[in-house]
This record gives C-alpha cells, structure tokens and sequence, in this order.
C-alpha cells in the first residue's frame, strides 16, 4: 500500500479496497443468499420433472392449474426438492400421471447456500 509523507494511506487507496469489497459481497449474495417473503400454497399437476440433477441430485419440477393451462413469466411455479425429500415419489407419480392432483406449499425463508442446493422449505401433498 502507498503510504504518504506523513505515513497515512492514502484516502483513495482506501477508497478502492472499499470499493472493490462492496463489489464482491454484490457477487457472494447473487450466488449465496436465498431468499422467499411469503408462503406460498399452489395447487394443480407436475410437469417439467428433473430428477437426480447433476451437483446435488436434487429434483426439480414445476406445477400448473391442468394439463392446457398456459404458462407464462407471472404464473410459473418451479421448485426444488432436495435428494432424500419423501415427496419426490408424489411428484414422480404425479409428472406421470396428470390425474394426481397435488398441492404444494413453500414456507419462507432465508438462507446463504451454495446456489445447487435446495431448501427444504417445500411440502407436497396428493389431492383426495
């Protein structure tokens, strides 16, 4: 570090290590830090199912209304189950079968976490 004539460092120098710590904490929380404001209940069938996902192993799958609902940016509903979830049968089952309705609640959370890994803050149950 530079130091100036009276052995102080220099205000800038100062300055750009402050600035380039707020530049990595900007990037660590993009790729670490999770987050969900509300509960969340929907309801409806499981599509686009992804199981045993390449780092993690986690499964993957989105739920609509019915089978001819679209799905656009404002009404899509993905979430993620973690490999030893119990609900990850019920929602295989139900990807294949588009009569088993389900009902999927997500609680909120916070968390920091590496970005392959789910938070087992979902819950899904078969409609009787």
């Amino acid at each position: 570090m530079r130091n100036n004539q009276k052995g102080y460092i220099d205000g800038d120098v100062i300055f750009g290590l402050g600035f380039i710590i707020v530049v990595v904490l900007i990037i660590f929380s993009a790729f670490f830090v999770r987050f969900q404001l509300s509960n969340s209940v929907v309801s409806g069938i499981s599509y686009n199912t992804s199981n045993d996902s390449f780092i993690g192993g986690n499964t993957h799958f989105s739920v609509r209304a019915g089978e001819n609902t679209p799905v656009s940016e404002e009404n899509q509903s993905t979430y993620c189950l973690p490999p030893n979830s119990p609900y990850k049968d019920l929602v295989n089952r139900a990807a294949q079968d588009k009569r088993i309705k389900i009902v999927v609640t997500a609680e909120k959370y916070f968390a920091i976490k590496a970005p392959w890994v789910c938070q087992p803050n979902i819950k899904v149950t078969e409609v009787k």
